[in-house]
């Protein structure tokens, strides 16, 4: 299989697919465990995908007549029941994974503490 990159946000012809990687930075986690000597890390939220790997939330753009973003927030709606702000989207790559179908990925940065929840 061979994957390009395309400019952010070209849609494919046949399929596209739109996923978004939540992080959050200086999350202290281990506060509270003992001899602990980590202050702080930084934390990415992943998904067991239907084939066992990890990955992003999101799925199919359903249809070209939306914005990725507007296909991203259903979909992270429909997958966590969260309500993303579109406007702390930032745009991290889009891939053309097979001829005429793409993928388009976005991070939101949350604090710690909307991570945890």
């Amino acid at each position: 299989m061979s994957v390009k990159e395309v400019p952010f946000g070209e849609y494919g012809t046949r399929a596209n697919f739109v996923f978004c990687y939540f992080f959050a930075r200086k999350c202290n986690p281990y506060k509270n465990y003992e001899l602990n000597d980590i202050p702080e890390v930084n934390l990415v939220l992943l998904q067991l995908r239907w084939d066992g790997l990890l990955g992003g939330c999101g799925g199919t753009v359903e249809s070209t007549d939306i914005s990725l973003e507007d296909a991203l927030r259903r979909e992270v709606q429909e997958e966590m029941n969260y309500i993303i702000d579109k406007s702390r989207l930032s745009p991290l790559k889009s891939l053309e994974l097979f001829p005429e179908g793409h993928s388009h990925s976005y991070s939101y940065e949350m604090t710690y503490a909307e991570l945890k929840k």
